[in-house]
């Protein structure tokens, strides 16, 4: 379908303090929130798009949120994280 949206929550495990690159590949918009804190912000009506930020994270456990919407055409979400 078309013209629909999601909001995922859950928790992440950071295994070790340092640096995570955080990303969105999404056609339509998304966000990615840790601990209610925007992160990456690939919002808005476009084609495929990856948008990534460099954050700081101490070992343990994260809240995430993973905000989507399809407008219309394809529909592509991918969420990705990684040590620097």
């Amino acid at each position: 379908g078309e013209r629909y949206g999601f909001e995922f929550r859950g928790f992440i495990n950071v295994p070790e303090t340092g640096m995570y690159n955080l990303s969105t590949a999404s056609d339509d918009g998304s966000q990615l929130l840790i601990d209610n804190e925007m992160v990456v912000d690939n919002d808005g009506l476009h084609g495929s798009k990856k948008v990534s930020s460099l954050v700081a994270l101490q070992a343990g456990y994260h809240e995430i949120m993973v905000r989507y919407f399809e407008g219309t055409g394809s529909d592509d979400l991918k969420v990705t994280w990684a040590s620097e």
